[in-house]
């Protein structure tokens, strides 16, 4: 499991790298705080989850993030294949983010599991940090999916 942490740790690197990216080639529009933030807060939680605690519980907590990242970054492929196929996979945006919020709930309810009596004390530093940092992404991309496509219904 420490392998598959250090490889999640690696992922994670070069999806901030992304950002330098999108600074190098001035597509600022593309760059947001909830961007930053999350591509930074992600990292670090994956350097403390290799540092202090790589395998176990919080594992867990990268496989639904890996899995929601394929998806993710199969429609960014898809998108960029043209216009006739980013009006094929335009649609299936909100639900691309739809499954993000999904996976922070389960994030959350697994992380929740550190606060039990019967869990080990040593876990309980790291399940504030995972918690706090969940909560917070979680209600940046809530705030996002309803600017993006709830408000757009009701105008």
């Amino acid at each position: 499991m420490a392998r598959w942490v250090w490889w999640v740790l690696i992922l994670k690197i070069t999806e901030l790298a992304d950002t330098v990216i999108f600074i190098f080639r001035k597509k600022y529009n593309q760059i947001s705080f909830l961007h930053v933030y999350h591509h930074t807060v992600t990292l670090f939680l994956a350097w403390i989850t290799c540092k202090y605690a790589p395998g176990g519980m919080w594992t867990f907590i990268m496989m639904p993030n890996c899995v929601v990242h394929v998806i993710m970054y199969t429609y960014y492929l898809c998108a960029c294949l043209g216009p006739k196929m980013q009006k094929i996979v335009a649609p299936w945006k909100k639900y691309v983010t739809r499954l993000q919020l999904i996976q922070f709930t389960i994030m959350m309810i697994h992380t929740f599991q550190a606060f039990l009596p019967s869990c080990e004390p040593t876990r309980k530093p790291l399940a504030y940090i995972y918690m706090s940092q969940v909560v917070i992404v979680f209600h940046m991309f809530l705030d996002y999916y309803r600017k993006s496509y709830l408000r757009k219904k009701i105008e």
